[in-house]
């Protein structure tokens, strides 16, 4: 039987070290988008929580709204999935920002466009790795960001089936708001990390904060 997530998160000293440590994942990926984009970005509103899998699809909103993802899997310590979902509206206004263009420029979403969402899933989704390895002692190398425009409901429940056959019941969700002077993206950035990983990464943050697990 697999560890539940809210085992792991329940204990004070790891849901306010988590808490910490991610906060400055974010952090990290927001100013790598800020140089990336040529504009001041930061991370807002960043939070942690353990989900069942049961009510996944409903996690991001209606899920009959359509949305554009853009996917990383996580190697190396442990084995884990990231997801940036964007509604359509703030995914043009992003690749606006990354591109330089007025607000506005972006109806649709061409290769170049694209390719755009995909570096800076890439980015994102890399920093973010790297902030919560560097401080967690790990190696959490990403896969090649994949840039897909599906109903929310269906994305999720697509990797809602992976986590399962990974016999998990419930996912870490990790929700942040990246902002800009005159821009905001409302972007839902979600971890998905297995029981597995979520323990080395509690575990390296405790150790790395001089605290050891009772």
């Amino acid at each position: 039987m697999s560890q539940s997530l809210r085992s792991v998160l329940a204990p004070a000293p790891e849901r306010a070290l988590l808490a910490a440590t991610i906060g400055r994942a974010a952090a990290n990926a927001a100013a790598a988008l800020s140089e990336m984009s040529g504009r001041p970005l930061e991370a807002r509103s960043t939070r942690l929580r353990a989900v069942q899998l049961a009510q996944f699809s409903e996690v991001a909103g209606d899920p009959e709204q359509p949305v554009i993802g853009i996917y990383l899997g996580v190697n190396g310590s442990g084995d884990g999935h990231i997801l940036l979902a964007l509604g359509e509206s703030t995914a043009f206004d992003l690749v606006d920002l990354l591109l330089g263009q007025p607000e506005g420029s972006t109806r649709e979403l061409g290769d170049l466009e694209v390719s755009a969402l995909a570096e800076a899933g890439n980015v994102a989704g890399s920093f973010f790795l790297s902030g919560l390895a560097d401080h967690a002692h790990l190696v959490l190398p990403p896969t090649p960001p994949a840039v897909f425009h599906e109903m929310r409901g269906a994305v999720l429940d697509t990797l809602a089936t992976e986590l399962a056959v990974l016999d998990a019941d419930e996912a870490l969700v990790i929700d942040t708001q990246f902002a800009s002077a005159g821009q905001t993206a409302d972007l839902a950035f979600y971890m998905f990390p297995t029981p597995a990983m979520l323990r080395a990464v509690a575990d390296g943050v405790l150790e790395a904060a001089g605290h050891a697990r009772v």
